[in-house]
């Protein structure tokens, strides 16, 4: 099995790309000052590929965190709506303040 093999299967196995010597060197780095242009391509690609798929991850950790605040403030609204009507508020006066609410936060 030759670098390119190893390599390969080495991040096909998550390795940590990332990862530095005592010199603050990584792979990447290595492979550059070995002169092993197939692996610092593989390498490369590696990165690019990890970096995206973290950055996605970060995305959907965002997305998932607005669509929970956007349900916590819909539950909030409803509690609200339920108690003016509760407490005796006009169905109107409360269709207006909900109205009002979901132009506020932009829907």
């Amino acid at each position: 099995m030759g670098h390119v093999e190893v390599v390969q299967l080495l991040v096909d196995r998550g390795c940590n790309l990332f990862l530095q010597d005592k010199r603050g060197l990584n792979a990447l780095d290595w492979a550059r000052r070995g002169r092993h242009e197939d692996v610092v391509v593989l390498l490369e690609a590696a990165i690019e590929r990890r970096i995206a798929g973290e950055r996605a991850l970060i995305l959907q950790r965002r997305e998932e965190a607005a669509i929970d605040d956007l349900a916590n403030t819909n539950v909030g609204l409803a509690n609200g709506l339920n108690k003016a009507l509760s407490e005796g508020a006009s169905l109107e006066k409360v269709r207006r303040r909900a109205f009002a609410a979901c132009i506020a936060v932009g829907r």
